[in-house]
């Protein structure tokens, strides 16, 4: 009697441990909304996500897709091999993204991108993995009107109008969003546009497509797919440069060809093609984001005559009056004259 008294209670001990492990495990596997940790300790948020982006920000082929925002409040993480998730299909892994200190980066959501996009009436999981399949960071959607962002903000998520894409979720970060950074010294800037071109500058196919140069003119590297170059207005942010890392004072050629690629050699190949009487817009989306240029070259016959300050900026979005207004030294290129080159 005694030993099956014991055998009882051995029974009922491990069931017990074994709810306790389960419970464990679930909370666990589910995590915590918003805020998680890497395997080597690295903090990530999920700053903010945006499951009906109609206006907001567009990604490198100017569409509005559903995007989520990551933020590394800490030492750089190495976000390679990493998936996104909604608990049906994962991503493909992410290639060599460094998530720098104190960033903020968008990763735009889509069936085309992704695998899957993320549903606006709200109840949907996504989640961060790293290699391993372990769950970094989730969030559960809430539901959301056109352009409602969740907006991290003290541990819980919060439903807002007003998105903060690449700024922290405070006021300063909304109105920086808004408002671009007028006072940030300028990075990346156009400096030579080649069009028409017949001989000067062959691709790796041979072939001679018109061209524009970038300079980095400050003293430090920098992030190439921070920016957005276009000939269009209406949709500056066209083409998303790669992500590649520009040296100071070190140029790049950026080949308008409308083939959108990137080769094994290098060379980059914009979505878009340029011709005479066109405008090139150069803008960024993050730290000092401009949704408008706000100096404007005039080219004719290949000589720059005039380089003067944008006066027509208009806000983006008149009917709730969200001015942007433009980040200092990003250019727009207007060649209104037969030319090759500025």
């Amino acid at each position: 009697m005694k030993n099956r008294n014991l055998i009882l209670a051995a029974i009922l001990l491990t069931c017990l441990v074994g709810v306790i492990c389960f419970a464990f495990l679930s909370d666990f596997a589910d995590g915590v909304d918003g805020f998680g940790q890497t395997q080597d300790g690295h903090t990530i948020i999920i700053s903010e996500i945006c499951s009906k982006n109609e206006t907001i920000i567009a990604d490198n082929d100017g569409k509005y897709r559903d995007y989520i925002e990551l933020y590394n409040p800490g030492e750089p993480v190495s976000l390679a091999g990493f998936t996104f998730t909604d608990g049906r299909t994962t991503s493909q892994p992410l290639g060599d993204i460094v998530l720098g200190t104190e960033e903020y980066r968008i990763f735009f959501l889509s069936k085309e991108t992704t695998g899957f996009s993320i549903g606006s009436s709200g109840g949907d999981c996504v989640q961060l993995l790293d290699p391993d399949k372990r769950i970094v960071v989730q969030a559960s959607t809430s539901l959301c009107m056109d352009d409602q962002v969740m907006l991290y903000k003290n541990g819980v998520y919060e439903v807002s109008n007003e998105a903060s894409p690449g700024f922290p979720n405070t006021l300063e970060g909304i109105n920086a969003f808004r408002k671009g950074q007028p006072d940030a010294s300028p990075a990346l800037v156009i400096s030579e546009v080649l069009i028409n071109n017949v001989i000067s500058y062959p691709d790796e196919r041979g072939l001679f497509p018109d061209a524009v140069e970038l300079h980095n003119i400050s003293d430090a590297p920098v992030s190439l797919n921070r920016y957005f170059l276009s000939d269009n207005t209406e949709n500056r942010f066209r083409f998303r440069l790669p992500d590649l890392t520009l040296a100071a004072g070190d140029c790049v050629v950026i080949l308008c060809d409308g083939a959108n690629m990137v080769t094994d050699n290098g060379e980059i190949h914009a979505n878009f093609g340029i011709s005479h009487n066109e405008t090139l817009i150069l803008v960024t989306h993050d730290q000092e984001i401009a949704r408008y240029a706000d100096r404007i070259v005039t080219i004719v016959d290949g000589k720059i005559v005039s380089d003067e300050k944008n006066e027509s900026i208009l806000p983006r979005r008149e009917a709730d009056e969200k001015t942007i207004l433009p980040a200092k030294e990003t250019t727009a290129v207007k060649d209104t004259a037969k030319g090759d080159t500025q």
